[in-house]
């Protein structure tokens, strides 16, 4: 069973609070102590000293052996490598060193020792944070620099001994009290840096002190601690898809979006928005890193629980591309991506964190053991807030709650049992996600069908109960209900479903051939057939 965690202790990111609280700086970002081209510089100066000494003495001294010669070749080839070593190490950490580890205290010495340990022992790695409890929990925040608003708020968890990874978004609109005020959940990051008055020339601490008032308020509202966080600007993922050579997206039903904006909000011909519109067709396609971008982020024609639910699978063909290429092993790749880190990502995971997550994905299947619970206004927790609030379209707890505000909710108690409880939760949440379609004949059955999967909590159903294919029902004609599941790991989902629908049904895998679904009702994954 997967282990359940309780938010305890007082985390960084509260003590950074506090911290501004008393108008106290945050904590300093990570920096290099030591340049090695200065330490190189010094190394090369001495030597040209002693090799001046050498050159004074060479008539004193007896003419070099074979074997001191030999010797001297190889300290100076082992020298060589180590200088290139260090630059080749240096490069890189430069690159990331402004977005790893942030709010921690490491210098170039230690990051260099364990960049060179990960090279050289890659199967050995450092313990990560929630390790030891079986749970490591990473807030992952999307950036609008353009909006200066947090797009994307997901948590993600990865459960060492089952070997699985959860996400679960928490929609931008939703309201929550961040200690000092109330406004949609995408503004506290950017509130936090206002009320700092941090230096609008220092992103990380800007980055710290916004991802930090927004893991304390999310963190303390669901009782679990947030390990890590990932601050990402967009085109960040933009950059990662192309150099990966793009990634493979299933996509589940056509979108077409003519409102989604131009780059940076610019008016292009007049308008503001891409021309020609958005427009992905339902199936599998290979994605570049702008398609994938406005994949994740389209949500003007659909809602924003689409986009969240289509947001947590680009990350998953991110990670899944990123394993199958061995992007993170790759010695002639590993600078580009941490180019890309350095410039678009910022984290408080240290190098060897990184190098650590990289390893644990050799041996996780990506592919089945990626799992995400999608909140939308029809699950009881989050409802439609009334527009008198005074914050336009919003999102609150259904029975009137507030995040942040420790108000009695049960619909926070419910939110909190099913984060606290996401592996299991996440399970059942892919199939009663699932596109569910209800042919029939005119009959009770067919009704009677719908009404019992709606109280179980399916959401996403369709209905025909007057299907011409289908002889209609009369008074005295007995009907039998049948359940197409063809997907395996849906139908393994349905057979161990703690509630089942109370009808009484026969569960198969193939849709017969012979039979014809109504138009519109070809791409249902899960077809209940009453005749």
């Amino acid at each position: 069973m997967p282990t359940n965690l309780k938010y305890s202790e007082q985390t960084e990111a509260e003590n950074l609070l506090q911290s501004l609280h008393t108008n106290d700086k945050p904590q300093e970002v990570t920096e290099f102590d030591t340049d090695p081209f200065v330490a190189q510089g010094r190394l090369a100066a001495n030597l040209t000293d002693s090799t001046k000494k050498e050159v004074h003495n060479t008539n004193t001294r007896k003419k070099l052996g074979v074997g001191k010669f030999i010797s001297i070749v190889i300290i100076l080839i082992c020298f060589g490598v180590l200088s290139f070593g260090s630059i080749f190490a240096y490069s890189i950490l430069n690159n990331s060193g402004k977005s790893l580890g942030q709010g921690q205290n490491q210098n170039f010495f230690d990051q260099t020792k364990q960049f060179f340990g990960n090279i050289i022992s890659p199967n050995s790695r450092v313990k990560l944070a929630g390790e030891a409890e079986g749970r490591t929990n990473i807030l992952v925040v999307g950036t609008d620099a353009a909006a200066g608003l947090t797009d994307t708020m997901m948590i993600a968890s990865y459960f060492h001994q089952e070997k699985k990874i959860t996400t679960v978004n928490i929609p931008r609109d939703t309201l929550a009290f961040d200690g000092f005020e109330t406004s949609k959940l995408n503004a506290v990051y950017n509130n936090a840096i206002i009320r700092s008055n941090t230096d609008t020339d220092d992103e990380s601490k800007q980055n710290l002190v916004g991802v930090s008032a927004l893991s304390s308020v999310l963190g303390n509202e669901f009782n679990i601690p947030l390990h890590y966080w990932v601050v990402v600007n967009f085109s960040g993922v933009t950059q990662i898809v192309d150099e990966l050579g793009g990634v493979e997206i299933d996509v589940k039903k056509d979108l077409y979006d003519n409102r989604f904006p131009n780059d940076n909000y610019q008016f292009v011909n007049g308008s503001p928005y891409k021309v020609p519109a958005v427009n992905f067709k339902a199936g599998v396609q290979t994605m570049n890193g702008r398609d994938a971008l406005i994949y994740a982020r389209s949500r003007e024609t659909t809602s924003d629980f689409d986009r969240s639910e289509r947001q947590s699978i680009v990350i998953q063909s991110i990670l899944q591309k990123i394993k199958t290429k061995g992007a993170f092993e790759n010695i002639s790749k590993v600078s580009n991506y941490l180019n890309i880190v350095g410039k678009n990502f910022r984290t408080n995971m240290k190098i060897e964190e990184l190098f650590a997550f990289n390893q644990i994905s050799k041996d996780v299947d990506i592919k089945n053991s990626f799992m995400r619970i999608v909140w939308n206004t029809e699950n009881g927790i989050i409802c439609m807030a009334p527009e008198s609030l005074g914050f336009g379209s919003s999102i609150y707890y259904c029975d009137g709650g507030i995040i942040g505000k420790k108000t009695k909710s049960k619909s926070r108690d419910k939110a909190q049992a099913e984060i606290q409880n996401i592996l299991i939760a996440s399970s059942e949440n892919e199939l009663l996600n699932a596109d569910v379609v209800f042919v029939g004949n005119q009959s009770s059955d067919t009704e009677k069908a719908f009404a019992e999967f709606e109280k179980i909590g399916f959401s996403k159903m369709r209905t025909n109960n007057v299907y011409s294919k289908i002889k209609a029902a009369s008074a005295n004609s007995i009907e039998t209900t049948t359940i197409y599941i063809p997907d395996a790991r849906l139908r393994d989902l349905y057979k161990t479903l703690s509630t089942k629908p109370e009808i009484k049904s026969t569960l198969k895998e193939s849709f017969p051939a012979e039979k014809k679904l109504p138009r519109g009702f070809e791409d249902a994954q899960i077809i209940v057939w009453v005749e």
